[in-house]
């Protein structure tokens, strides 16, 4: 008896909710859509959460830390692992607001500034597109300049350095010939590149790189990072002195666990590649965020051209050392800004 009323009561809401759904998308469409947005962003959001925690609660179970654990996951649960924490971040008003009553009121406000509230999972696919565009734009185009300047000043300190090896000489002069093919945009080959891994495993690693320099590394990877002085913004070289260590390892580490996402998601790919059935299945907008992720352009290039630069990145990637973050990291500047578009 209580089964069925439980059962019919639970039959009536969802009815009454779907007929007041149904005005309400008749009655005004715009306001309608966001409440739509909403429902299923909050949805995929909950998902997210769930195995966000299902990871953790593996990772503590079975002990050693994330780097012991990130070759065994897939590649959904690399990304779950590399987004989510930050989309928690910039969704938590929403997430605090959201059981709250009369939240439906002030859903304007959210769908007003979506990029700064909001995560992918509320985004219309336009806006999806229009932000992708502009944060790689911003990526190739100022962060990638800043890395490249990083690199010319560490390559003029390291030639003044009367402790630099002959060897190393020999490196850093290959860095100063990739540097000038960058800023002319000559395509440089794989080989000539991967020759230039031994000094990121030397003089280069992230330990080793200037406050600035790691700064725009994060930029160019697009991880959050905060301007916490202003005049940083003008005078760059400030962080050297003024910026407290700590913000500096805070970055050194997520750059390193960063890089550790990439090999491990480039070593599902590669095996994924090798199946002809999986390239030709694979959507748009995974293509596009496997490459956005590694600063590749999509956008007037055909599937065939992005998976080809796609391939290009994991063949370097799984080619060096693993311990070589420095490298992988610096390789969106090396591959994809030597190559004029």
């Amino acid at each position: 008896m209580w089964t069925k009323l439980v059962t019919s009561g639970i039959s009536f809401y969802q009815k009454l909710i779907i007929r007041l759904e149904k005005k309400w998308a008749d009655h005004h469409p715009p306001s309608f859509r966001n409440y739509v947005l909403f429902k299923k962003g909050t949805s995929a959001t909950l998902v997210d959460i769930n195995d966000l925690l299902r990871i953790w609660t593996r990772s503590a179970l079975e002990g050693g830390g994330f780097s012991q654990l990130l070759p065994a996951l897939s590649r959904r649960e690399l990304y779950v692992l590399r987004q989510v924490p930050r989309d928690l971040l910039r969704l938590s008003p929403v997430l605090l607001l959201a059981p709250l009553p009369g939240t439906i009121f002030i859903l304007p406000l959210f769908f007003a500034f979506p990029r700064l509230f909001l995560n992918r999972s509320f985004w219309t696919d336009e806006q999806r597109d229009r932000f992708d565009a502009e944060q790689l734009q911003f990526r190739q185009q100022v962060a990638a300049r800043r890395v490249l300047a990083s690199l010319h000043d560490a390559y003029s300190r390291l030639r003044l350095d009367p402790h630099t090896s002959a060897p190393m000489n020999q490196y850093l002069d290959l860095l100063h010939y990739v540097h000038e093919q960058i800023l002319t945009g000559t395509y440089l080959s794989s080989e000539c590149l991967m020759r230039l891994e031994p000094l990121f495993r030397d003089k280069l690693t992230l330990e080793k790189l200037s406050k600035t320099h790691v700064f725009s590394l994060c930029l160019l990877h697009d991880l959050p990072v905060r301007v916490r002085f202003s005049p940083f913004r003008q005078w760059p070289w400030l962080r050297t002195y003024l910026e407290p260590d700590y913000f500096h390892l805070r970055r050194v580490h997520m750059l390193r666990f960063r890089s550790r996402l990439l090999l491990a998601e480039d070593r599902i790919v590669d095996h994924e590649l090798r199946d002809p059935g999986w390239v030709t299945s694979l959507s748009s907008s995974e293509l596009k965020d496997l490459c956005s992720l590694r600063g590749i352009k999509t956008m007037h290039k055909s599937a065939e051209e992005s998976t080809k630069e796609l391939k290009r990145w994991i063949s370097i990637s799984l080619n060096i050392s693993n311990s070589s973050h420095a490298y992988r990291l610096h390789l969106p500047v090396f591959l994809f800004n030597s190559c004029s578009d």
